[in-house]
C-alpha cells in the first residue's frame, strides 16, 4: 500500500495493523515511492454462531472453519471485538472484518482497491 494509505490506517488504530517496508526498483533517474505490506493483526473469534447464518466445515486438522458465502450473515459479540476497527476471523483467517469507522476513513481519504461485503445481520 502507499505511504498515504499507511498513514490513514495508523491514525485509525495503533494496534490493528502492522506494516513492513518494501524494497522497490524503478527506472534510472526516478525516485521510488515508499510502499508497504499491511497485515491485519488481531485474530478474534467474536461470531455468535447461534444467532448467525454461517456454514461451518471441518478442516483437515478437524478444526471448524467458516465457509464464506454470499448468503453468510454474522452477529458479533461486541465485547470480544472491543475497540478493534479491523480483525481476522480465527475460523477463517483469510477473511478480514472491518467496521464503519474503517470504511469511512478509507472513503474520506479516497483510497481505492478495497471491496466490501456486508455480512452483518439486518
Amino acid at each position: 500500500m502507499s505511504d498515504r494509505a499507511k498513514q490513514v490506517l495508523e491514525q485509525l488504530s495503533e494496534t490493528d495493523f502492522q506494516f513492513l517496508s518494501l524494497d522497490t526498483e524503478v527506472d534510472a533517474g526516478q525516485e521510488p515511492a515508499p510502499l508497504w505490506l499491511c497485515e491485519v493483526m488481531p485474530m478474534l473469534d467474536p461470531v455468535d454462531e447461534a444467532r448467525s447464518y454461517v456454514r461451518i466445515e471441518q478442516s483437515d486438522a478437524r478444526t471448524p472453519i467458516y465457509q464464506i458465502t454470499p448468503s453468510m450473515k454474522l452477529c458479533f459479540d461486541e465485547a470480544c471485538v472491543g475497540s478493534h476497527h479491523a480483525f481476522r476471523l480465527t475460523k477463517n483467517f483469510a477473511t478480514i472484518i472491518c467496521d464503519d469507522a474503517f470504511k469511512t476513513a478509507v472513503k474520506e481519504a479516497k483510497l481505492t482497491g478495497l471491496r466490501y461485503q456486508d455480512v452483518t445481520m439486518s
